[in-house]
């Protein structure tokens, strides 16, 4: 009879899984070499980890009786382990498997599982479009008696769009989901509808609806409180304060950004950044500006750590509106200086910065090197599709040509800014309207 180490090792090899795959988040590959070689006594916890990552029972691992899986010839097993190897992030494999399921074998009630295992290999490997094609056919053959797997395939689909950046659609599949969980929420898990709420509440962040994105943030906490349930509560908290900061709402703002600080701070995870950036502005908007350094500060520091090259020149962006804006324009131009000098993407962010190393200039008096930058600015818009900017060009064209005595290029300037304006809510660069 075999070892329970000798069972994991044969289970592992057979689905071409490293001992690195089966490590888990308290102990690592080292210590699957010694439960392999009969060395090592793991807890039931851990023999759990390994047996949901082998897709077999632990009563397997611990006596040989169950009976092992045969991959060659039952469909059941062959779906089964398709999950295990999304789990290890082998989205390549995972497609690869599937591939080798003759979809005419697969039983009717097994299809839509078998067609959303196909979406789901499709979200791992960022294929989004591909990926919504599978879920809505899944969705053909998703009953009600299977109602937890058909809200979970309009969650991924309302994920999937929100990476599309189709917000509409992310809100409108993420509705149809919450309706299906009013009439049968006693049979779906309370994280799926958090998950729902929150694809909502976000999508009506990014299409600019933030009161009715603050609506759902508050519904969703309200259902927290009835199920105990804290998902995503981190999130929540960052997305209201973002929407509050859209909505000038300043003060609610850094009260809920910072709860989202303190429900994230230990995990040091990429959310922090952004949390840091918004406390950094939202204090700005209140003038608190030594505040807003600082929290701009830590921003940066985490931006670094995490090699993180969009945040690293937002925070940079951020942190030299709060020099300009106290009015230390030396510290203000060094960084934008530095940051144009050393970023080769050419990004809404990077014309921002062009922008206000202009403005920059403007405020010194160098007219003719804060034209060539709008000039500039103007072009790099025009390349990458920025029309938004656009209206900030040409206001601060205009003021350059007033102040140079070219009074009717100034109104034409004008002119053109108030044609591009679109007259957003929160808008770091307001200042330029001044």
């Amino acid at each position: 009879m075999t070892t329970m180490g000798e069972r994991v090792r044969k289970k592992r090899k057979e689905l071409g899984f490293t001992q690195e795959d089966l490590s888990g988040p308290n102990f690592s590959h080292a210590v699957i070499s010694l439960i392999e070689r009969d060395r090592a006594n793991p807890s039931l916890k851990t023999l759990e980890y390994i047996a949901e990552k082998l897709n077999v029972n632990v009563n397997y691992l611990l006596y040989g009786q169950e009976k092992q899986i045969d991959l060659s010839n039952d469909i059941t097993s062959k779906l089964a382990i398709i999950p295990s190897l999304l789990k290890l992030t082998k989205f390549k494999e995972a497609k690869k498997a599937i591939h080798e399921i003759n979809e005419e074998s697969v039983n009717t009630d097994q299809l839509g599982e078998y067609i959303k295992l196909k979406g789901d290999i499709e979200v791992g490997l960022g294929n989004y479009s591909e990926a919504v094609s599978h879920y809505k056919n899944a969705l053909i053959y998703t009953t009600l008696l299977n109602i937890e797997t058909l809200i979970e395939v309009y969650t991924k689909i309302s994920d999937c769009f929100i990476n599309l950046k189709d917000y509409q659609l992310a809100i409108e599949n993420a509705q149809q989901g919450l309706l299906l969980f009013r009439f049968y929420q006693s049979k779906v898990n309370p994280f799926t509808k958090l998950q729902l709420y929150y694809n909502l509440s976000l999508s009506y962040c990014r299409i600019s609806e933030f009161k009715k994105g603050l609506q759902s943030i508050s519904t969703a906490f309200a259902y927290m409180e009835e199920t105990h349930c804290y998902y995503f509560q981190n999130l929540f908290y960052m997305l209201e304060g973002l929407a509050y900061l859209y909505t000038s709402k300043f003060k609610e703002g850094i009260k809920s950004t910072l709860m989202a600080i303190k429900h994230m701070e230990k995990s040091n995870s990429t959310e922090l950044i952004g949390c840091y950036t918004n406390l950094g502005i939202l204090y700005r908007e209140i003038r608190d500006y030594k505040k807003s350094l600082v929290n701009l500060e830590k921003s940066l520091e985490l931006s670094i750590m995490h090699n993180n090259s969009w945040n690293l020149l937002n925070t940079n962006l951020e942190i030299a509106l709060t020099y300009f804006l106290i009015g230390d324009y030396k510290s203000s131009e060094i960084i934008c200086q530095k940051q144009l000098e050393n970023t080769n993407n050419r990004s809404e962010l990077f014309v921002k910065i062009t922008l206000l190393l202009a403005f920059i200039k403007f405020k010194s008096d160098s007219n003719e090197e804060a034209l060539e930058l709008v000039i500039e600015a103007e072009k790099l818009s025009k390349a990458i599709g920025g029309y938004g900017l656009l209206s900030k060009v040409f206001i601060l064209k205009s003021k350059i040509f007033n102040a140079q005595g070219n009074h009717q290029e100034a109104i034409n300037a004008l002119n053109t800014a108030l044609n591009n304006c679109k007259g957003d809510s929160y808008d770091n660069l307001s200042f330029f309207l001044e």
